[in-house]
């Protein structure tokens, strides 16, 4: 079993289902509501993963649904990878989407339309479902 950085455990296939309650998706366009900083979500736990220790340094437990909500991996516009849980993310609205500034972003995506990045192949078939989910409940009323 192998941990990436934040000491979670990687999985090669993720997909949406009546049980998890995610409310975002791969290459949504985010806001921070705590640092306040933009980034796009590249991949989600649909429970927090990482170990014990970086849920006590990261303050995990102060919030209100702990650990016991999904978390996103998000890719920051400072050009850092960050775990955010799903109450600290809110949707950027149309006004304010842009592309997010992180050299990993072309690892992930194809292109971006609007409040959201367009998912590449290898993405898609990680995250299947995903694309369908975003836009049932997300139209994007100004692609750009």
């Amino acid at each position: 079993m192998t941990r990436n950085v934040f000491g979670l455990v990687s999985s090669w296939q993720v997909s949406l289902s009546q049980d998890v309650d995610v409310m975002f998706t791969c290459g949504m366009v985010m806001r921070h509501r705590r640092y306040n900083y933009d980034c796009v979500i590249s991949g989600w736990d649909a429970r927090c993963q990482a170990e014990r220790a970086w849920i006590t340094y990261m303050g995990v437990d102060q919030l209100r649904l702990q650990d016991k909500q999904p978390f996103y991996h998000v890719l920051a516009d400072d050009g850092s990878n960050r775990y955010a849980a799903q109450e600290n993310l809110a949707p950027l609205e149309a006004s304010e989407a842009r592309d997010v500034d992180h050299p990993e972003v072309g690892r992930h995506f194809s292109t971006r339309e609007g409040t959201h990045y367009v998912l590449n192949s290898e993405a898609a078939a990680r995250y299947p479902g995903d694309e369908d989910y975003r836009r049932q409940k997300y139209p994007n009323p100004a692609a750009s």
